[in-house]
């Protein structure tokens, strides 16, 4: 009996550190009063997805810089989506950049670039500090980078379009158009789709579905369903969208992920 006690207060006392443990990784580190009991290190490490898939360029470089933008916004009430359309104005912008041949011009577009970056960085660390992650933003965040990218590509089709292609006497054009539509479409959009979807994939074993943002395909398609036909703005119609985009680039990852998961 005395045995049985103590097991149900052992049980007990399990029971609520688990809990308390629960609520106290739910809550935002970036809460009233919390960014001042923590250090800059230890915000820092709160805002890596996981140590095992931080690369080390962001863990010594891009992470302190977008962490140290992400405690600025937060300052100012800056939202994470926020911040992620900001990087598209800078992403768009060095596309343009990059469209002139002087050396003026395209380092401009470098560090228009860089801001980007560091944007893309920053919108995902200030979400997860202040437990804003959300899959709209997610998507948002994806579709960001298609756009600086399109927007690169773009502009250096147009800066080739009349230079002799290396070793021939025809003008790039119409070819340069076609490769990089190849190389954008094809093959860079999809696999940085792919890879994030495979890192989330990787996160979900790591630390669980809390600690994954991974979505399935019915969810997300449901969500979209559910959009279609709704009075709404311009907001509503994008986010169709890149939805619709995400969810066809996710499917053959999504279809592999159940097919292991059954076995």
């Amino acid at each position: 009996m005395m045995k049985e006690q103590q097991h149900n207060r052992a049980s007990a006392q399990q029971t609520e550190d688990n809990s308390h443990s629960t609520v106290q990784s739910s809550s935002p580190y970036l809460d009233e009063g919390q960014e001042s009991k923590m250090g800059f290190f230890s915000l820092l490490r709160a805002s890596f997805k996981s140590m095992d898939t931080e690369e080390w360029l962001d863990i010594y470089f891009t992470r302190p810089i977008g962490l140290a933008f992400a405690l600025f916004w937060h300052r100012l009430g800056v939202t994470p989506n926020t911040i992620t359309i900001l990087s598209i104005f800078l992403g768009i912008g060095a596309g343009v950049m990059f469209f002139f041949t002087d050396t003026l011009h395209n380092i401009i577009g470098i560090v228009l670039l860089m801001l980007a970056n560091f944007c893309d960085s920053t919108d995902g660390q200030l979400a997860r500090l202040t437990r804003q992650q959300s899959m709209k933003g997610r998507c948002l965040d994806g579709f960001a980078g298609d756009v600086w990218f399109f927007s690169i590509y773009l502009a250096i089709v147009l800066r080739l379009w009349n230079q002799p292609i290396p070793g021939t006497s025809e003008v790039w054009g119409l070819w340069g158009l076609a490769l990089a539509a190849v190389a954008s479409l094809l093959c860079h959009s999809p696999q940085s789709s792919l890879s994030d979807y495979y890192r989330q994939i990787h996160l979900y074993f790591l630390k669980g579905k809390e600690g994954a943002e991974l979505d399935s395909y019915e969810r997300e398609h449901a969500i979209v369903e559910s959009l279609k036909g709704k009075k709404g703005v311009f907001g509503t119609v994008l986010f169709i969208v890149i939805i619709n985009v995400i969810v066809g680039v996710r499917s053959v990852g999504h279809l592999l992920f159940s097919s292991y998961m059954q076995h």
